[in-house]
């Protein structure tokens, strides 16, 4: 299940209800406030850095990362007249994982195509949370299990980051950073068919590569990070653009038997760069100084979380 943090754009140039725009666009502001905040804390954490892929997931690089992302949460609280407005609660899980050739990697699912919204987008595993769910790590585990079946015992829970509001759906999702502790081959993932088209991993070598990397700048002032040359994935001919594709005349030609380029953006790709910042500052040098994005910092701080840190 995916959420999308922006899909204002199309609708400024109509009539809607201002209440509405006022409180997306509060939304926006808080989620750019956050990424910024987590961006440049990361290099705060007083542990050296790791700046190779080869010992990323090692228990030292690990207790550094957290530190960098938990200097980053102490600064960020999700005012309350926006809380408010959150009519429902979900959580995701950030799947770290190393493939078959060893390399570190972030794991990814595409919407299924017989989805009526958002098909053919990408996303981590996660969504709605169910009564039956004792916390956001039960949640993002049971969805994993769900979509992937991949079992909650082979993941190690990192940390819960803090509830991101939504701007299009109004509800607070809960990132959980684990480690799929196995080496992941995706294609024997039985995944469900109905939820998920495609599981599929990006290294993190090709996400810190700076010719895969793009913005999006949906309203003035305001831009997000997007990856891109990720051919991983070659649709049905009867589905002619999912959102997570790209558009270029090689993908619209049916007769095309190539992978198409699929494209991460939005809550994904802000969750990705922050992750990455926070493991690999030295390596992954992508930094929010672009004069496309403006922020302002909240003071604002919450009480600490219960189980893993929440960050």
């Amino acid at each position: 299940m995916v959420f999308q943090l922006f899909s204002l754009s199309s609708k400024l140039s109509t009539p809607f209800n201002r209440r509405v725009l006022t409180v997306r666009y509060s939304l926006i502001h808080q989620k750019v406030n956050w990424f910024t905040m987590a961006s440049s804390s990361v290099s705060q954490a007083s542990e050296t850095p790791s700046n190779d892929f080869v010992n990323v997931f090692s228990e030292a690089n690990k207790i550094r990362t957290l530190v960098a992302l938990e200097s980053r949460g102490k600064g960020f609280r999700i005012p309350q007249c926006i809380s408010d407005k959150l009519i429902r609660k979900a959580a995701v899980l950030i799947p770290l994982c190393i493939n078959m050739n060893g390399e570190p990697c972030f794991l990814y699912t595409l919407r299924s195509l017989k989805l009526s919204k958002h098909r053919g987008e990408i996303c981590f595993p996660g969504g709605v949370q169910d009564p039956e769910d004792s916390d956001e790590v039960a949640t993002a585990l049971r969805e994993t299990q769900e979509e992937l079946n991949i079992s909650k015992e082979s993941i190690e829970i990192w940390s819960v980051l803090h509830t991101m509001p939504t701007a299009t759906t109004l509800m607070g999702v809960t990132p959980v950073l684990g480690l799929i502790k196995e080496p992941l081959d995706t294609e024997t993932l039985k995944v469900n068919p109905e939820e998920v088209e495609k599981a599929f991993t990006v290294t993190f070598k090709h996400l810190c590569d700076k010719e895969n990397w793009g913005h999006t700048q949906l309203i003035k002032g305001f831009g997000m990070p997007i990856y891109k040359n990720m051919k991983v994935y070659h649709p049905p001919d009867q589905y002619s653009q999912p959102l997570g594709l790209s558009s270029s005349s090689d993908d619209e030609d049916p007769g095309n038997q190539q992978p198409r380029d699929v494209r991460l953006w939005g809550l994904t790709a802000i969750l990705t760069h922050v992750v990455l910042e926070a493991l690999l500052p030295k390596t992954y040098t992508r930094r929010t100084s672009s004069p496309l994005l403006k922020f302002s910092s909240s003071k604002q701080s919450g009480p600490p979380g219960q189980g893993p840190s929440k960050i």
